[in-house]
């Protein structure tokens, strides 16, 4: 979540906040930090890390609604 915040940031520091630039910036980052996230619990589930993988089925089931544009 901290990176989220961080990279959310950067897009807000680069383009003016309501932008085309700036909606199309932060699409992009909703779907390449989820992309992220599915990595990680892919990996999680190859391993055997139960604990973490059931962690982070909420915060990908959120962050696709997000990437998506339904939140």
């Amino acid at each position: 979540d901290e990176l989220t915040r961080i990279y959310r940031a950067a897009c807000d520091r680069r383009h003016p906040r309501g932008s085309l630039e700036w909606k199309a910036a932060h699409r992009r980052l909703s779907r390449l930090l989820l992309r992220a996230d599915l990595r990680g619990l892919a990996t999680s589930l190859v391993r055997g890390r139960w604990s973490v993988f059931c962690a982070g089925v909420p915060q990908v089931a959120r962050r696709s609604l997000t990437a998506w544009g339904y939140r």
